[in-house]
């Protein structure tokens, strides 16, 4: 590491900040002190969030401007690589609402090219299966390598901070030398090939920012340059001596760590990686904590590398300031020395895209050929003729990892100035997914959901995806679909299905009994491309069920037609879905819109065609009031038309209500809290209303009354007739906690059909 020069007529002055995690808010204060006090910073050195908070002050940011990045960014969604939910194809939404786990892997092993981590390339030995991968390309893989050797190596990719930092560093986003930097500036890394630490002092500083705050096990780490670097702290987290080594004659130190941490401080996955981190570094630290002349040590112990809330934030805030202030003698012996700081930055300032827009001459999509590119393009819905801000390209950015065609998506802003080359760096995905479900309730018990996707062409939409469930109630649906660049995609579907619940409703209402039935279905039908928001179908079926005569209905099963319990059903069908939540579960905003017909020829039984028309519309959107309360009306029609009025068609085709899981058993069953399981309504035409009043008590925690009404007619207009048909009305008080193992729900129900109260306790994603 090359030495910095000497300021003529005064001592060098370097601040050295520790890493952290959230604890680097503390940090921020302390920068508020040295500013007020006006105390010259000549050199400035970091270590993991210590790292991003001094490359920022290096970078030309005063303190009230990274007191603003701290307290105006997501970080739950920063460290998580998570991308808004309004972002996600119909499909993607409703697998990210039903599986708890879901795991990328490839069938190769990676190797990665050496250079610059920007580049997100990687190959194997034999080649790359990439997202245009040839079915023989993709045959090979799946026989030669094993599943194993694809799982990620972090949490998180880390592509939501790659993206802030490129946000926060234009001007100085090629290779450089750190010390032309308007204050200059290192950083310490670990490379876990050589154990040694990486100090960085020149080369791409994006790169230097994501590799010192790469976490073991949260982020991928960073590679580069035959390099795999993680967190600095495990090496050096408190760089005192490299300052040294870069000729400082007097050192500022500022401590986030716990060394030594009381019993009851170690509680959650933050507070074990960062001792896991401390423990790591604990050597080079004792030797380099007496170096500083000012040492600045916030009490922020019971903090944690996790605490971004905003009330923790400017605790740390205020607590940093005073811990600085507490040294305010040191620093006033430091300053008589060098003098006071003039503020004078020795090199422009950084742009800070989401504050001053620039001009462009060049998009460009790295990893991706030139068909794929020209489809990218249209995409993101960006012009070189405009100028381009970070919500513009965070709105592009969003659009492309939502595709789920990529590993990862960054980009970086290159050239010396304006207008500047956008750059989106493409990591082909993981062409295959396996998702998993967990589910405990108090109606079905345990269940287990289980999905494996394959991607053979992902970008023109050859997949194929296999779902399972396990549990009282057992499932297996295959669905394989072809699609071409620009035209719907073509799907072969093919399901089976035994389930197990309570099916009342059917003799005069005397009957509640568990029931065991067999389905199957086999369809060919076009839908909307993967990156549609709504979900189009349209195709030709055939269904069949069969409740077996051995059920549990005894003797008054016998008295039901034998197409009552058994059916086989071929015509074609025809489905719209709209879904814009932001959450299936607890919503915010948007609307779930479901549209849906379907013209079915019964064979079994009859003589020459019975068709049967089914029809249905459910509709459920958010009025929201404030940031704690919201309205959710949900609205259900359905309608069945036996063209020959036989009225003993099979169940599987008659109006179904009950329970809290929307087609649970049986594919038409409407929810209707007050009733457990299902419920066939007498009447060929139905319409179910609910009204949710739900209230926000806490973070993540919400209680919401529930109001029903159901009314069924042998005809339509005898829904809006109150003379004609059944009314009927449910109630129920629900609280809901939105835990990370999926929604908590409990609630007390209660509706004139059972007529009495209820309870219903679940925990986990329905399906």
């Amino acid at each position: 590491m090359d030495s910095v020069h000497r300021f003529a007529g005064r001592p060098t002055v370097a601040l050295v900040l520790s890493g952290g995690g959230a604890k680097g808010a503390a940090e921020v204060g302390v920068l508020r002190y040295i500013e007020e006090q006006k105390i010259p910073v000549d050199l400035v050195l970091g270590t993991s969030i210590g790292g991003l908070v001094g490359a920022l002050y290096s970078l030309g940011y005063n303190a009230d401007e990274i007191q603003y990045l701290f307290q105006n960014q997501d970080w739950n969604m920063i460290l998580s690589d998570v991308v808004d939910n309004r972002y996600y194809c119909y499909e993607r939404k409703r697998y990210n609402d039903r599986y708890l786990i879901s795991i990328p892997f490839h069938y190769e092993k990676r190797s990665h090219k050496s250079g610059d981590t920007d580049s997100g390339q990687y190959t194997s030995s034999d080649g790359l299966l990439h997202i245009g991968a040839s079915d023989e390309e993709a045959r090979e893989k799946v026989v030669n390598n094993s599943f194993a050797s694809s799982l990620p190596s972090g949490i998180a990719y880390g592509f939501n901070v790659n993206n802030l930092i490129s946000s926060l560093t234009v001007g100085y986003q090629d290779s450089i030398s750190f010390a032309d930097l308007p204050i200059p500036f290192a950083c310490v890394a670990a490379d876990v090939v050589s154990c040694k630490a990486k100090n960085w002092g020149s080369g791409s500083l994006k790169t230097a920012m994501r590799s010192t705050m790469s976490i073991p096990g949260l982020f991928n780490p960073v590679r580069t340059e035959g390099m795999i670097l993680v967190d600095g702290g495990t090496r050096n987290n408190f760089p005192t001596d490299l300052a040294k080594a870069m000729g400082a004659d007097y050192i500022i130190g500022v401590d986030l760590s716990d060394i030594d941490p009381d019993y009851t401080q170690v509680n959650n996955i933050g507070d074990v990686l960062m001792q896991f981190i401390t423990m790591l570094g604990k050597d080079a630290f004792n030797k380099n904590v007496v170096t500083p002349d000012v040492f600045v040590k916030p009490s922020i112990s019971e903090y944690n590398m996790m605490s971004f809330s905003d009330d923790a934030v400017e605790t740390m805030l205020r607590r940093g300031y005073e811990a600085a202030r507490r040294e305010a003698d040191a620093f006033a012996e430091l300053k008589a020395i060098t003098g006071p700081s003039t503020g004078a930055l020795s090199n422009t300032k950084a742009v800070d895209v989401s504050k001053t827009p620039v001009r462009l001459e060049a998009i460009v999509f790295e990893g991706v050929d030139d068909n794929e590119s020209r489809m990218m393009m249209e995409m993101v819905d960006l012009d070189v003729s405009e100028t381009i801000d970070r919500e513009r390209i965070d709105d592009a950015m969003s659009k492309l990892q939502a595709t789920g065609l990529f590993d990862a998506v960054t980009y970086s802003l290159t050239g010396s100035g304006e207008p500047y080359r956008l750059v989106f760096h493409c990591t082909p995905a993981p062409v295959h997914r396996l998702g998993m479900g967990l589910r405990a309730d108090t109606e079905d018990w345990a269940s287990l959901l289980f999905n494996v996707g394959l991607n053979v062409n992902k970008m023109m939409g050859s997949t194929l995806n296999i779902e399972g469930r396990l549990g009282q109630s057992q499932s297996l649906v295959a669905r394989y679909s072809y699609g071409s660049m620009n035209l719907p995609m073509v799907n072969a579907e093919l399901s089976l299905g035994h389930y197990r619940g309570r099916l009342s409703g059917i003799y005069d209402n005397k009957v509640n009994e568990y029931v065991s039935y067999l389905s199957h279905t086999e369809s060919v039908f076009i839908s909307s491309r993967d990156w549609a928001r709504a979900d189009v179908k349209l195709g030709l079926r055939n269904r069949g069920f069969v409740l077996p005569v051995d059920s549990h209905f005894g003797n008054q099963l016998d008295q039901l037609s034998s197409s009552m319990l058994r059916g086989d059903y071929v015509g074609p069908f025809f489905n719209v879905n709209v879904y814009t939540m932001d959450d299936a579960y607890f919503p915010t905003h948007g609307l779930d819109l479901k549209v849906d017909a379907s013209y079915d020829v019964w064979k079994p039984g009859s003589k020459g065609f019975v068709p049967i028309f089914t029809s249905g519309l459910n509709l459920r959107f958010v009025i929201p009031f404030g940031t704690g309360f919201a309205i959710i009306p949900d609205l259900d029609l359905r309608s069945v038309v036996d063209h020959n009025s036989m009225d003993n068609y099979s169940i599987s085709h008659r109006n179904t209500i009950g329970g809290a899981i929307r087609g649970r058993y049986l594919d038409q069953q409407i929810p209707f809290l007050g009733i457990n399981n299902t419920y066939l309504v007498s009447y060929d035409h139905l319409a179910v209303a609910s009204i949710d009043f739900r209230i926000k008590m806490a973070e993540d925690f919400f209680i919401t009354a529930t109001g029903s009404v159901m009314r069924d007619s042998d005809n339509f207009i005898g829904l809006v007739d109150p003379r004609q048909g059944e009314l009927h009305f449910g109630t129920a008080i629900q609280i809901g906690y939105n835990s990370i193992f999926g929604p908590l729900k409990a609630n007390v129900h209660w509706s004139d059909i059972s007529r009495s109260f209820g309870a219903y306790l679940s925990l986990g994603f329905d399906f």
